[in-house]
């Protein structure tokens, strides 16, 4: 941090030491003892699901109702604030667009149909056709309005602090004031609700570098036919860790828009690709057939919790995604609100929900079904080796059907590297914004401040590599998200019971007070 800075700002100590605390502890925990470690993490998620996992469901079932009334009763209309919009509206949406666009999404885009059609929910026979059925509906449902539907309800109680009320915060402590009391929010309770904030992108973002780096270290394996062993996926984290530090230290950051701009264009080069080489009559037929389950059985998918099978299909799937989306909602929340100052209500829901949910789809509709045909038409035997080898040997065989099987490959790591970057600089961006005190909006945090939680976020991913397997990763989601679950529903009610109220009089104040700042300007 700059001289300048430090006379403004400086480190929050509680909101700093208290989570990376929290990481340090549990990485050296797990490094430790790692059986005892992945039973903890097996045992934990039985309990959360088994016992709260209905909270989630409903909470996501009580969003779907908010964001059809925030778009379409009389808050529908009311704007983010009293000027233009910032960005146009075509750029806008290509943000929101590319918002559902990652190496995740690759990740899950390329894997997701096999793991549900081995074992569907609903006590379906797995790899039949019904279980195809639902393993292509399941994606869209995960990964559609349920998901980018609680963004988009978060960014608009957001949207209203930065430009109806303006106060500008990012801290979700200031949300929850008039439930909880302004004395309360700046006191012990605020900071309490703010690391619990903090730990979901924690845990959020550690899931997501935990899920991307075995598909880096796999394509690496296979370009330069070397032995995969869990250095490698070390060796990548630490390169990322150091060319953050590097770029931190050296102004990549001002270049952070530019890379994340080449990025989209290599998905979208990506897609595009896969789209004209692949059964592309196959790939709109299945997604059709796949929209009239999901409308059909939205609700069935979204509250079931198959309390009369053996099936853990909800648990396993439904009840993480959710936890997961929770975990990054107010970050997103966040993000979206900042985008769209002068758009009404109904703009933001409607446009972050559907722009993102395009850019999501395209990835199953394109990279799931061309593998899917592929298993179906005998030309690799997807199956087979995700149950021998693992997700990601399955992935790297569907590619190598395709014709440029290496150049996909090639754009594939330029893609998953350059997004595990981007995610790790955003986090460790946010992470340091909130945990530093009085940050002038003009102002950016220290830079030793971004840096620590770069290598926390780091550590933690390759611990919950080091123990291998999707459960881990699922409990860590799932322990943030139900939380975050919490503090969310204190901003819901603190928006429409008290803030939310007040909308039109904060509106009529700041005209005024913008008329007073021009005529100043003026005279």
């Amino acid at each position: 941090m700059d001289t300048q800075s430090k006379k403004k700002a400086s480190i929050d100590k509680g909101l700093f030491f208290i989570p990376l605390s929290i990481v340090i502890v549990f990485c050296a925990l797990v490094a430790l003892f790692p059986k005892a470690s992945e039973n903890a993490f097996n045992g934990i998620f039985g309990v959360i699901t088994g016992n709260f996992g209905w909270a989630l469901q409903w909470f996501f079932l009580a969003n779907t109702f908010i964001m059809v009334y925030l778009a379409f009763s009389q808050y529908g209309n009311k704007k983010l604030g009293n000027e233009k919009p910032e960005f146009s509206t075509p750029v806008w949406l290509g943000m929101l667009f590319a918002a559902g666009t990652s190496g995740v999404a690759i990740y899950w885009g390329f894997s997701e149909w096999f793991q549900y059609a081995t074992a569907p929910p609903f006590d379906i026979v797995p790899l039949s056709r019904e279980a195809m059925t639902y393993a292509s509906t399941y994606s869209f449902f995960h990964w559609g309005p349920s998901a980018y539907g609680l963004y988009a309800t978060v960014a608009v109680v957001f949207g209203f602090f930065f430009f109806v009320k303006r106060e500008n915060t990012n801290r979700p402590s200031t949300a929850c004031a008039s439930v909880i009391g302004e004395k309360n929010a700046k006191g012990l309770l605020g900071k309490v609700i703010d690391i619990v904030y903090m730990m979901g992108i924690i845990g959020a973002v550690s899931a997501a570098i935990g899920l991307s780096t075995p598909l880096i270290s796999a394509i690496i394996v296979d370009l330069f036919n070397i032995q995969y062993t869990l250095w490698i996926d070390a060796g990548i984290l630490i390169f990322f860790t150091i060319f953050f530090v590097f770029g931190v230290y050296g102004g990549l950051q001002k270049s952070m828009k530019l890379i994340s701009n080449i990025k989209l264009a290599m998905v979208i080069g990506l897609l595009a690709f896969v789209f004209l080489i692949g059964p592309k009559s196959y790939m709109l037929n299945n997604f059709t057939d796949s929209m009239g389950t999901f409308v059909s059985d939205y609700f069935r998918m979204m509250m079931t919790t198959e309390p009369h099978s053996a099936g853990t299909f909800p648990q396993s799937w439904t009840i993480f995604f959710f936890a997961w989306w929770s975990a990054y909602a107010l970050n997103t929340g966040i993000f979206l609100a900042r985008i769209s100052r002068g758009r009404t209500i109904k703009q933001l829901v409607l446009g972050a929900t559907g722009a993102s949910c395009v850019g999501c789809w395209l990835h199953f509709i394109i990279l799931g079904y061309y593998g899917m045909n592929a298993y179906e038409t005998g030309l690799v035997n997807v199956i087979e080796i995700f149950q021998t080898q693992g997700i990601t040997d399955a992935i790297i065989a569907i590619i190598k059907t395709m014709p440029l099987a290496t150049v996909v490959l090639v754009v594939m790591l330029a893609v998953m590297a350059v997004s595990t970057v981007t995610v790790i600089n955003s986090a460790a961006y946010t992470l340091a914004i909130v945990s530093t005190n009085d940050l002038p909006a003009n102002e950016e945090p220290g830079r030793t401040n971004r840096i620590f939680w770069a290598i926390a976020l780091g550590a933690l991913g390759l611990v919950l590599i080091f123990i291998g397997g999707l459960g881990p990763i699922q409990t860590i989601s799932l322990s943030t998200g139900i939380l975050t679950m919490v503090i969310i529903v204190i901003i819901f009610i603190a928006f429409f019971k008290h803030d939310g109220k007040k909308w039109d009089e904060y509106m009529e104040r700041n005209e005024r007070l913008d008329a007073l700042e021009n005529n100043a300007k003026e005279n």
